[in-house]
């Protein structure tokens, strides 16, 4: 069992472990050793040693931040070291993708899909965030994309404090004609409150359809949740 003197990860192969250090490296954290050393970042502080022969990887922690456990540590590392999730293919033929990122003791994920399907550019027109910090990745989504376009979201709404308030807000997107706008609401407090939809508003809302459909994963220590809105015109 993991403790504050010891966390211990098993069946790490080296080119994890070789992965590991880079994406501590890429994200301005430091690592001292190649085989054993020191690893920090703003999240933590650890003396690492692999074992080569048995592929065990044990952390000895000099620092946490406030919401991270040793066993939280181990299941960030662990996410940080497992492949990247396939997207799920339901039974209608849609692929629905389910992008897993990581950050320093964050828990609470929103991640946000659209098919645009009304004909003309949707643009980012702001949002309100209640908890959290939110991301738009794309500031126009232009007519025919599709999750496919941005398989790692449109949108990213992440809460970096333990699970007590979750993320929540709303993002909004003006449409072609100037005059309507879509908005998507969102909630996620680990996976026992998750919520999610879509409205029109506007003088020409009557002319378009848009619908949300939520997937969620709960995914090593975080929850994640997925709205997936499609946007028609009449």
């Amino acid at each position: 069992m993991d403790d504050l003197h010891e966390v211990v990860i098993p069946n790490v192969t080296p080119k994890q472990l070789a992965h590991l250090i880079e994406m501590i490296r890429s994200e301005g954290g430091i690592v001292k050793g190649d085989a054993a050393g020191l690893v920090e970042n703003a999240c933590f502080a650890a003396k690492f040693d692999y074992d080569t022969s048995g592929k065990f990887l044990t952390l000895e922690p000099l620092r946490l931040v406030k919401s991270l456990t040793p066993r939280r540590l181990r299941k960030t590392v662990e996410q940080m070291i497992a492949p990247p999730r396939a997207p799920t293919v339901l039974e209608s033929g849609a692929t629905i993708y389910k992008p897993t990122p990581h950050a320093c003791a964050t828990y609470n994920w929103a991640i946000g899909f659209f098919t645009n399907n009304s004909g003309g550019v949707l643009t980012y027109s702001g949002s309100s965030v209640s908890h959290g910090n939110l991301d738009s990745y794309v500031g126009k989504i232009n007519a025919g994309d599709t999750p496919a376009t941005h398989q790692d979201g449109f949108w990213v709404n992440k809460d970096p404090k333990d699970a007590t308030l979750g993320c929540d807000g709303s993002i909004s997107y003006q449409l072609a004609d100037g005059v309507t706008t879509l908005t998507v609401t969102y909630f996620v407090n680990t996976l026992s409150t998750v919520s999610a939809s879509a409205a029109l508003s506007g003088q020409n809302a009557a002319r378009y359809v848009a619908t949300c459909n939520l997937y969620t994963e709960f995914y090593y220590a975080a929850a994640y949740i997925y709205p997936y809105v499609t946007l028609s015109a009449v």
